[in-house]
């Protein structure tokens, strides 16, 4: 089944700061944060994932510096307990990709925080309109997302059955919005 799809266009950012004693981090390119990385999207994201998987999806992704780009969450103890990575496509795009978390972590703000760094990261690098991708099973991050600014996207496409699985992810969560209509 396709992916649900958002936008965002350049705006101001909600600021939503970190628990105390949480920090970001830009990968710094060790092996130690790769395995961390892997631990965190084996719970949900890519239940196979693997060191390959960290170079197919971040490190050789195409148009990703994962340096610049790849963003973790420390707890107080230095562990990373959230990820995800915000990138420049060569069409100008922002795209929020590959977003994973440590079950223990969740529900403490640390979505909301980790995109509002990474959306204020993509504007400053010049991004106006800012994407991603989802599954219509993640309430609590799309919820995030729509909390974040975001707006279902609908394809203009009568075979297309997006925006019946819009109407119910939104009801579902309770949350009102406009949708954003492409070709």
């Amino acid at each position: 089944m396709e992916q649900l799809r958002m936008i965002r266009y350049s705006g101001p950012v909600t600021d939503k700061p970190l628990p105390e004693g949480y920090s970001f981090k830009l990968f710094g390119g060790t092996d130690e944060e790769i395995a961390q990385w892997v631990g965190l999207c084996v719970n949900g994201l890519v239940p196979g994932a693997t060191a390959k998987t960290f170079d197919d999806t971040v490190r050789n992704y195409e148009n990703i510096v994962a340096e610049k780009d790849c963003l973790f969450v420390a707890d107080p103890d230095g562990k990373y307990v959230m990820t995800s990575t915000y990138y420049i496509r060569p069409n100008g795009e922002g795209l929020v990709h590959m977003v994973a978390s440590a079950p223990e972590s969740r529900g403490k703000g640390l979505g909301h925080a980790i995109l509002a760094e990474g959306l204020r990261m993509l504007e400053a690098r010049g991004c106006k309109v800012i994407r991603l991708k989802s599954d219509d099973f993640r309430l609590a991050a799309i919820k995030t997302y729509l909390v974040g600014g975001f707006k279902p996207v609908i394809f203009d496409d009568p075979d297309s059955d997006m925006e019946e699985r819009w109407n119910k992810v939104c009801e579902q969560l309770n949350f009102k919005t406009d949708y954003v209509y492409e070709k």
